[in-house]
């Protein structure tokens, strides 16, 4: 299995919470493209130009995909974390690729 993923930020640039709308649609979005993900709210730590610790509330969205599907889904992917990048007006936007083992028990 290949499990991406992609770290969305919970604030925009001006410190306001990303309208719940667009939160509703992007997981919507997510769930129609690849079945479904796993949303964990996080909070993620960047060091500033004064060297201060600035924390950011965040969600990562997991979605895992078979090994016959994750190039296509790499690419889908990349997609929604343009999307990301555009509505929330980001510098840039963090996305993972893995390998993993699946054990259903």
């Amino acid at each position: 299995m290949t499990r991406f993923t992609l770290y969305v930020p919970a604030s925009l640039n001006d410190g306001h919470t990303v309208p719940n709308r667009w939160t509703v649609d992007f997981e919507r979005r997510l769930a129609v493209e690849f079945g479904g993900f796993t949303r964990i709210d996080a909070i993620g730590g960047w060091k500033s130009p004064a060297e201060e610790v600035i924390r950011e509330p965040m969600r990562l969205y997991v979605v895992d995909i078979s090994e016959s599907a994750a190039e296509f889904a790499a690419m889908r992917m990349r997609q929604f974390a343009e999307l990301v990048k555009h509505d929330l007006e980001q510098e840039c936007v963090y996305l993972t690729r893995d390998t993993i083992d699946v054990h259903m028990i």
